[in-house]
């Protein structure tokens, strides 16, 4: 006997396990946190400093710098 148990990616992309509303929020806060770190690097502001006043993982800050080059 074989049973078809979904896998994880399944029960993710299925809108009867998806919350859309709590997708949703998180895309603006990051669209938004990263708005905010452009803006500080563009104002000369270091990784070390961004860091700290947004309490943003450095790495994260790293990622944005880079892919503003």
């Amino acid at each position: 006997m074989c049973i078809d148990i979904p896998s994880k990616m399944d029960t993710e992309l299925d809108p009867a396990f998806f919350n859309f509303d709590e997708w949703d929020r998180k895309m603006n806060f990051e669209r938004g946190e990263d708005a905010i770190i452009q803006k500080m690097i563009a104002k000369g502001k270091s990784d070390k400093e961004i860091a700290d006043t947004t309490e943003i993982d450095i790495k994260r800050i790293q990622e944005l710098r880079a892919a503003m080059s």
